[in-house]
């Protein structure tokens, strides 16, 4: 977990140096989910920072978090100016990777949070955060760069951590089939399971041969509704991509 934890810093790394060069005009321009500007952004990112180092140190403390908790700290970032929301969100990311570095490797084995009807482990929440942010970071610096791609240290962590999201960002489509994808850096073979009502991602093999070629990247940001047309490269094979578009519209 050591490396997923590197692979965060990485991240907020590259995020810091992004809001550093962010003019005023750049912070109320649209960012990749077009009814979010890049100050807003870049608020849910540190408010999400915030709600989950309270939601972290209470479940290692074997506490509760206030149900109120949340909204309190959206209402707070909700009311900074841009700019503030952008000098912020650096600081808050930083307090809790350290937070989440600090904890014992006892604390590692034994943190669980309840999150609705799933129970999280450690490496479960670090995952959860590492797609968040190397995600949303994305979102800004596609509207700097239109070239860019997910941080690659985080690429290998944030891929083989989809089956979650999944969960929540498919739509079956009524056609039961399995879509068999490989990716480059990492190299992976995986199948989506396409049902009627729901979707499902899980390990496929090197005997199926893939019905579409990708780097690891772009399936992540397939998966999270980021892959569309303007920003699609190095795909290739047979599959119906824009199938897979519809199935996966984004979070």
């Amino acid at each position: 977990m050591t490396e997923a934890l590197d692979a965060l810093d990485a991240v907020s790394a590259r995020l810091a140096t992004v809001v550093a060069s962010l003019s005023e005009e750049q912070l109320l321009a649209p960012a990749y989910p077009s009814d979010w500007t890049i100050a807003h952004v870049l608020s849910h990112l540190g408010s999400g920072a915030v709600i989950m180092q309270q939601h972290f140190e209470d479940a290692s403390g074997g506490a509760e978090s206030s149900p109120d908790f949340a909204q309190s700290v959206w209402d707070e970032w909700n009311a900074k100016a841009p700019r503030q929301q952008a000098d912020d969100v650096v600081g808050a990311i930083h307090r809790l990777n350290e937070t989440l570095r600090a904890l014992s490797r006892e604390g590692r084995e034994l943190f669980r949070l309840s999150m609705g009807p799933f129970t999280i482990d450690f490496n479960g929440f670090v995952g959860m955060r590492l797609n968040e942010a190397t995600m949303h970071l994305w979102d800004v610096e596609v509207m700097l760069d239109p070239g860019a791609t997910l941080t690659t240290e985080a690429v290998p962590f944030v891929v083989d951590n989809l089956d979650m999201v999944v969960r929540f960002s498919a739509k079956g489509s009524g056609d039961e089939h399995i879509v068999h994808i490989r990716t480059s850096d990492p190299h992976r073979d995986v199948a989506i399971m396409i049902g009627g009502d729901d979707v499902t991602i899980g390990a496929s093999t090197s005997a199926h041969e893939p019905d579409l070629k990708m780097p690891a990247e772009s399936l992540a940001r397939l998966i999270f509704g980021r892959l569309d047309a303007s920003h699609t490269s190095a795909v290739s094979g047979s599959g119906d991509l824009e199938e897979l578009r519809r199935t996966f519209p984004g979070l």
